[in-house]
């Protein structure tokens, strides 16, 4: 149990007499607490009623008056009634209010059966030997007497005022007890029940249904009783004391709710915002553009909030004025409001003619940012009330090493009490800089991605893929095939040749598809989500840097990293690196909380890691490199939580987690293993294996691309941070997961014979922290040369900054168009593609077909067919038009047959050049002019890729 501190009276001596010690031997049965101020005229009434209805029931008592210095006689009055009935008076000097005095009462109580009641007489003396019996028999937990239960009443001349008052406020309690009188200030409690409570710490006068909530009473009975007004004196009730009540409800909720009332109320404060939202937004799109009366409504919006949450939300978190609270929670809201704005915005733009209002495209927006918007107000604006301890490490540095035996878990227990000092307030507002820092992240991987927001455009073969992945889980969430979830995969991969799924885990494609439900099936969804997990990215890098490094220096390890020219390129295409490095980066900084701690603070954060270890593999296979990065930190900086049984929860959470992705690459994704990993030369892309796997050319081919990425006196800084973290005490400890993730990464890449350029992305976040690592060590030997040091990277880094625009990949432009003016507006029929890049045309016609009447073939599936003339396996797959790539050997086969079926085969467009600055090819078109049949033959699938048999 949890006791508040103990309220004492500044009256009462410190050593015992003899007849206390006497009287302690013979405790009464009841103690009756009294709260007073100013109730010296209704003392000599109350006591001797209260003493004869006890007398009259053989029960014994002591009755405790705990009076707030009054200034009336009411010591006066309590030292002569003291003379005649077991009276003790406790003066508060210091302490005020209803609610601490009942406490303080209580703590003083020497009692088996705990009684509260007022001196105002309102409460019936005639009852209280029923309440005493009710809780002796164990009629209930918490026992009232009530004014509203049968037999229960009140004077006549109450006001309407007053009796609405009264029912509003058990109405609003609903959600805390059943009892119909739970405002009530007559009640009566065992001791073992009042020994349950926790976190005793009432606002206001309803001590007594804090005391429900705290002592978890989980049945509550009423004694009806006639509620009398006060005899004399005035009431206390004022409109304090009802605002204190909201105040005290709104605690008692968040502690019977949890950790989810927090995020409860405010998505209430958000919903009356949105409502101011869209309010404005309706009166200024009379007198303004769209995206202006938008960008006003949502400033209007957030200051409506701020009050909000200040005021209710977060009420007992206001430790700053008003005015640097509101800044930050405008600062923090600034992503969110990017969201919203360029959500909604985006939305009426695009789809004006299906939203039709204005409003839901706002209301959308709105949606987007909530989530973003919460956590920076939980943890920035309003962060909770920390516990002030002086200076931890002077208190640390006093013990004396003489007075310490270190064994192992001491040892930990010390490296967490020095890891708990490191994230402490520091002055002059770090923690708001460190926030900014955050910010400013944020902000840099904003600039980087910011043409995601309306590129039109696909990089290459891999993007077309999770493009039309992304698509499949879209029409999958629509269509929901339960019964047969296989089979349509099948008919999808038909239909459209270009699934991903046999080389790809499905995590990135599947949250796609789940934003294109709120958006449609639009290219710039999926490029949105690759933005997204590029913030996830930038967030959980500044935060895990921040664990070691200062803001600066840490805000320099994001710039580093988003600027490379290879992360560039990846943060503006729709590929698995940045999401499956963003999953990467989350279970790092989780791992670097539970490190830091020297423990798991409960099950569900292992839970949660393991989860988030799970989603790794989930987003891409080889990212798994991380795992064994773990698995080595583990074993050599903290052994100690193998022997902990959560670390074990987190194990077995991302293995059952795992099973269905192992199930489904054993049976469907053969290819995906040969693709992911390779295996002896067996590889799928023949020309991503460079070098044979126990050759120096293999073990080499990474470290040689590295100097395209980073400087040289940048990875030099790198080498220097990687050797600190494995030789240094504090960062072999704090950070030796970033060493051990490093040589992961390098053996597993180099021992994979699939080798692509673009797998050196993993490891530039290990690397610049590394190099944020060795300025920060530099620092602390020469602040001179640390300073020269950031000095050098930031103008080694500008190159990178300066050349971010050209580092973006540039696309095959106008596809879309393309399609659209050889087929027109409203074609009819299949289209069959001759030669490599297929999957490109695939992507932008499922763009286009929003029915989804039409279908794309591989021509090499077609010309496989030989037993059948060109114009017949034209008209059987129902195919009406024809894209050839004249430089391939199935367009050169095409054409050459065309010599020969070429009446009702006519050209349509000439040559197209398609070029990404990397790859170019040019494309033919054609247009088939004679009949197709009426049901079209079932279109084949290469099964040699599915795991299937023919």
């Amino acid at each position: 149990m949890t006791f508040p501190v103990e309220f004492r009276s500044e009256t009462d001596s410190e050593t015992p007499n003899p007849e206390d010690l006497f009287q302690s031997l013979s405790q009464p049965l009841v103690s009756i607490i009294v709260p007073t101020f100013k109730e010296a005229a209704n003392l000599p009434v109350l006591i001797p009623q209260v003493c004869e209805a006890l007398n009259e029931c053989g029960m014994t008592a002591e009755i405790l008056i705990v009076d707030d210095s009054s200034p009336d006689e009411t010591s006066q009055v309590c030292a002569e009634l003291a003379e005649k009935y077991p009276v003790q008076l406790f003066v508060r000097k210091t302490e005020r209010g209803l609610s601490s005095a009942v406490l303080h009462g209580l703590n003083h109580a020497q009692g088996s059966v705990l009684l509260v009641m007022d001196a105002d007489l309102s409460h019936p003396p005639r009852k209280v030997p029923e309440l005493v019996a009710a809780a002796l028999e164990q009629q209930g937990d918490f026992i009232i007497g009530s004014r509203y239960v049968v037999g229960g009443s009140t004077d006549d001349d109450w006001s309407f005022f007053r009796w609405l008052n009264s029912q509003i406020a058990t109405w609003m309690s609903r959600g805390l007890t059943t009892a119909k009188d739970p405002m009530a200030g007559f009640f009566a409690l065992t001791r073992n029940t009042y020994e349950q409570a926790r976190e005793l710490n009432p606002i206001g006068y309803k001590i007594g249904l804090e005391l429900i909530v705290k002592c978890g009473c989980q049945k509550v009975a009423e004694v009806p009783i006639h509620f009398k007004d006060r005899l004399h004196g005035e009431s206390k009730l004022s409109l304090k004391e009802q605002l204190n009540y909201l105040r005290h409800l709104a605690r008692l909720y968040r502690f019977k709710m949890g950790q989810w009332f927090t995020p409860l109320l405010f998505g209430l404060v958000g919903a009356s915002g949105a409502i101011v939202d869209l309010v404005l937004l309706t009166l200024l799109l009379s007198v303004a553009s769209f995206p202006v009366a938008r960008a006003v409504a949502i400033c209007g919006a957030m200051s409506w909030n701020f009050l909000g949450n200040r005021f209710i939300t977060f009420s007992d978190r206001k430790q700053q004025s008003l005015g640097f609270q509101y800044l930050k929670f405008c600062g923090s809201c600034t992503l969110g409001a990017i969201i919203s704005w360029g959500l909604s915005t985006f939305m009426w733009t695009q789809l004006s003619e299906v939203l039709q209002s204005p409003q839901i495209a706002a209301a959308v927006g709105i949606l987007g940012g909530v989530v973003i918007n919460f956590l920076m107000s939980n943890h920035l604006v309003f962060p909770e009330r920390k516990p002030e301890f002086g200076n931890p490490e002077a208190d640390l540095s006093q013990v004396s090493s003489a007075q310490i035996t270190m064994n192992d878990q001491t040892e930990e227990i010390h490296q967490a009490a020095i890891c708990l000092t490191d994230h402490f307030p520091q002055k002059n507002g770090s923690h708001w800089i460190g926030w900014l820092g955050l910010l400013s992240a944020l902000l840099i991987t904003f600039w980087v991605t910011f043409p995601n927001w309306s590129k039109q455009t696909i990089d290459g073969l891999d993007q077309a893929h999770n493009v039309t992945t992304s698509l499949f889980f879209y029409d999958l969430y629509r269509d929901m095939p339960v019964n047969n979830p296989v089979e349509y995969t099948y008919d999808y991969q038909r239909q459209y040749p270009a699934l991903g799924l046999i080389f790809w885990p499905p995590l990135f494609h599947a949250i796609s598809g789940l934003a294109m439900l709120v958006t449609g099936p639009q290219l710039s969804t999926v490029y949105a989500v690759v933005t997204a997990f590029a913030f996830v990215l930038s967030l959980c890098l500044y935060a895990g840097s921040r664990s070691v490094l200062s803001v600066p220096l840490a805000l320099m390890v994001v710039l580093l990293t988003v600027t490379t020219p290879e992360m560039v390129a990846l943060q503006n295409s729709v590929m698995l690196e940045i999401p499956s490095l963003a999953c990467c980066l989350f279970v790092l900084w989780l791992y670097g909380n539970v490190t830091h701690r020297a423990g798991w603070k409960h099950n569900g954060e292992a839970i949660l890691a393991g989860l988030a270890c799970a989603g790794v593999a989930y987003t891409k296979q080889p990212a798994v490199f991380v795992l064994l990065g773990l698995f080595l930190d583990v074993l050599i900086n903290h052994r100690h939580f193998l022997k902990h049984w959560r670390t074990w929860v987190c194990v077995g959470t991302a293995g059952v987690a795992l099973t269905p992705l192992a199930a489904f690459t054993w049976i469907y994704g053969k290819v995906n293993i040969a693709q992911s990993f390779g295996n002896q030369g067996n590889i799928y892309v023949e020309h991503h294996q460079v070098a044979n796997r126990w050759t120096l050319d293999a073990w080499t081919y990474y470290l040689k691309l590295l100097p395209g990425q980073l400087s040289w006196i940048l990875l030099a800084l790198s080498i220097v941070g990687l050797l600190l973290l494995a030789i240094h005490p504090e960062f072999r400890k704090k950070q030796g997961i970033w060493l051990w993730s490093a040589v992961a990464w390098y053996l597993l890449f180099s021992y994979f014979d699939n080798k692509q350029v673009r797998f050196v992305a993993y490891v530039i976040p290990l690397l610049c922290l590394a190099i944020g690592v060795a300025l920060q060590w530099i620092w602390r030997q020469q602040p001179a040369i640390s300073v020269l040091g950031g000095i050098a990277c930031l103008a080694l880094v500008i190159p990178n900054v300066g050349a971010v625009p050209h580092s973006r990949p540039v696309g095959y432009a106008h596809m879309d168009d393309y399609l659209q003016q050889v087929m027109g507006p409203q074609f009819s029929g299949n289209v069959a593609y001759f030669g490599e890049d297929h999957h490109l045309f695939t992507a932008f016609l499922r763009l286009q077909d929003t029915e989804r009447e039409h279908a794309l073939l591989r021509g090499d599936d077609l010309l496989a067919l030989s037993e059948d003339s060109l114009v017949r396996t034209l008209s059987k797959y129902q195919i009406r038009w024809l894209l050839v790539d004249p430089e391939q050997p199935d367009g050169q086969q095409l054409l050459n047959r065309l010599d020969i079926d070429n009446k009702q085969i006519v050209p349509v467009m000439g040559n197209t050049l398609f070029d990404n600055n990397e790859k170019p090819f040019t494309v033919l078109a054609y247009h088939f002019q004679g009949e197709l049949a009426d049901t079209a033959s079932l279109i084949p699938l290469k099964s040699s890729l599915l795991g299937v048999s023919e």
